[in-house]
């Protein structure tokens, strides 16, 4: 979380859509959408949003049946304890919450109706050990992912809400510069276009005011490939600023003025996508090395100023290769730790790595640097294994973090071989050119 400060945004969106395949394991979409100011691009940390807002999500929408249970299946295995014995399955009216119950009449409930979405109101059990919401009350948000009223729809879900949801850009969802709120894309309208989107479908509109003169950075965690853009004017798709596909987590920085107001869109790849995404928004001052963001000349933040950690106290990658080694004839023995920078534009680095008593398994990994430029789908690496008469052995594109490269051969003969890193060829517009990395090699 952006220490502290950050708005969440966490968005129920619908059924995923069908992502087309490249090659050398490759789920990235075709490459039809450079993204705009992708050079200011920042990643999420993710840090655990998602599952939180999935869990909530679920517990408002089934009226908190989903809770009262998870609460009963906690108490129950705090009372076994040592685990020695299946926990009780729980019988009805015998006093003690079961794992198949969701309450025992006269056993204190662990949720209330407010913690379920509702105002107000007073939480039973039934005698059939389901917990009863009929006495709790609440007014339908609609914008906040919960089935505030208790008729079993949530948001736009909800005929109450049809008005609000009708149309994107007539009541975007207000978000202060650091504050927080959730919605469901569910009903809403797919009325606008993302440059790096694949195909329309219901979109989440977010209007923030920037506090601070900087960057404005947005973030997104959630299930599925998403798009991210950010807009000067709601309705109009010329205005957006920046778009930025999202696989799992990921996000992008705009420079923004004090009191700018900026629109946040997020929608499906190609439809719409499953599960909750949590949507982080925040303004900060720019080029600020030890404040966790890339900006600028920047290679890596890792949130400190200290140097010997691959982030150097100015922010640039401690690099441990020794250039040049753009060639088989030039290439450099492995050694651990490897840092290293794809620099200039179409750079590649070249590694010599022996093998002894083999055969061994042998994982090879492109990694970020203090970065988070892996997840953030910022960089993407290609990743190639030759035998010593040039013979290519194994290669892989993205099969690690994000777009970043993982390559594993389960049984590598004793000899001497090739490391190769340079950029993928199917990378897109909306990731750099140049990029720190860690080259690590494991074997078992």
């Amino acid at each position: 979380m952006l220490a502290g400060r950050i708005a969440l945004l966490v968005i129920s969106l619908g059924t995923a859509g069908v992502v087309a395949t490249a090659c050398s394991g490759d789920s990235r979409p075709p490459g039809n959408g450079t993204a705009l100011g992708a050079s200011n691009a920042t990643s999420a940390t993710g840090s655990g949003g998602s599952n939180a807002a999935d869990t909530g999500g679920a517990a408002g929408a089934s009226g908190g049946s989903s809770a009262g249970g998870m609460g009963g299946q906690a108490g129950q295995l705090g009372e076994g304890g040592t685990g020695l014995e299946p926990p009780d399955a729980g019988v009805c009216g015998d006093g003690s919450v079961g794992l198949t119950e969701e309450c025992e009449p006269g056993v204190a409930l662990v949720v209330t109706c407010s913690s379920l979405g509702f105002e107000s109101g007073v939480l039973r059990c039934g005698e059939d050990c389901i917990i009863d919401t009929s006495d709790c009350r609440g007014t339908e948000s609609c914008a906040d992912g919960r089935d505030n009223d208790g008729d079993g729809r949530a948001d736009c879900a909800d005929s109450e809400c049809e008005a609000d949801c009708a149309q994107s850009c007539e009541t975007p969802l207000l978000v202060a510069d650091g504050s927080s709120i959730t919605a469901s894309s569910e009903g809403r309208a797919a009325q606008l276009t993302s440059s790096c989107a694949g195909g329309g479908g219901p979109e989440i509109v977010a209007e923030v005011s920037a506090q601070t003169t900087g960057k404005l950075d947005a973030r997104v965690s959630g299930r599925g490939l998403m798009a991210l853009s950010l807009r000067t004017s709601c309705a109009d798709d010329a205005s957006e600023v920046a778009c930025v596909l999202v696989d799992e987590r990921g996000g992008l920085s705009v420079d923004v003025s004090s009191g700018q107001v900026l629109f946040a869109v997020v929608e499906g790849y190609s439809g719409a996508v499953t599960g909750n995404v949590t949507l982080e928004v925040a303004s900060r001052a720019a080029n600020v090395c030890g404040d966790s963001f890339i900006d600028g000349s920047e290679e890596c933040d890792d949130g400190g100023d200290e140097a010997g950690d691959a982030c150097s106290a100015t922010c640039q990658v401690e690099v441990t290769e020794s250039e040049p080694n753009d060639s088989a004839e030039e290439a450099e023995a492995y050694s651990e730790p490897s840092y290293a920078l794809i620099s200039p534009e179409g750079d590649a680095d070249y590694y010599a790595l022996s093998i002894d008593d083999g055969p061994k398994a042998v994982t090879l990994d492109v990694l970020d640097v203090a970065s988070g430029f892996c997840s953030g789908l910022e960089m993407d690496p290609y990743l190639e294994l030759f035998d010593d008469a040039g013979q290519l052995v194994a290669a892989n594109d993205d099969g690690g973090d994000g777009y970043c490269s993982r390559l594993v051969v389960p049984a590598l003969d004793d000899g001497e071989y090739l490391v190769v890193v340079r950029q993928s060829e199917s990378a897109t517009g909306a990731t750099r050119a140049t990029f720190g990395y860690e080259l690590s090699v494991s074997t078992d």
